[in-house]
């Protein structure tokens, strides 16, 4: 198949004629990323004891797939019991799994390799879905466990800021003059400030990456 209307009237009875992949190219094109976008409680995250995290509200994007837990909803993650003497690191992702034809998207936990030292991180697929891979998995949350217990949760995913904080972090007013005015394309925006944002937190630190 060539090239593809999206945005077209069409007969009746030839609705349905757009599919998840077409709408996941276009958010792909406007966001440019894998992440959580920055609406709701962001996916945080509480540990509900030594074998349960609580994830909540959210949305995430990966390869352009929409994924949502609602708000006041939440999803709980079960993590494995620890081993006493052992350190282990296991990683609650996102998984995107498609035949070509049915989808799947879901949260889930891939458990890693319990160690008497310092524990690693399992590995993970990345396939880029608009090259027609069928399997791309983001990493969101690290759950460290030193034996026993969950001894910390760190975050692994970039937040994604709304179109209002981008033009406040470069210091616009929002006006389209102002964004007419941008010497850098969106992706490019996008890199720059996902090179920006600390770790974990929701500090800003890249400045003079404007020019």
């Amino acid at each position: 198949m060539s090239f593809k209307g999206i945005t077209v009237m069409v007969p009746e009875e030839n609705l349905g004629n757009i599919t998840a992949a077409d709408d996941a190219a276009i958010f792909q094109s406007l966001i440019g990323s894998d992440g959580v976008l920055s609406i709701g409680n962001k996916f945080a995250v509480t540990v509900i004891s030594n074998n349960d995290v609580r994830v909540s509200d959210g949305v995430l994007c990966v390869g352009g797939h929409i994924g949502r837990i609602t708000y006041g909803d939440y999803n709980d993650m079960t993590i494995e019991n620890g081993i006493l003497g052992e350190n282990r690191n296991d990683i609650i992702y996102a998984k995107f799994l498609t035949s070509g034809n049915y989808d799947t998207f879901t949260l889930e936990v891939k458990k890693g390799d319990s160690v008497a030292g310092t524990a690693k991180d399992p590995e993970f697929t990345k396939g880029v879905l608009y090259e027609n891979a069928t399997l791309r998995e983001i990493p969101l949350w690290r759950v460290k466990l030193e034996e026993l217990s969950i001894v910390a949760v760190e975050q692994m995913f970039t937040v994604i800021p709304t179109i209002p904080e981008l033009l406040t972090m470069v210091n616009l007013k929002g006006s389209a003059a102002d964004v007419n005015a941008l010497k850098t394309s969106v992706n490019t925006i996008n890199t720059k400030l996902t090179a920006g944002y600390v770790a974990g937190t929701a500090e800003f630190k890249y400045k003079g990456a404007w020019d």
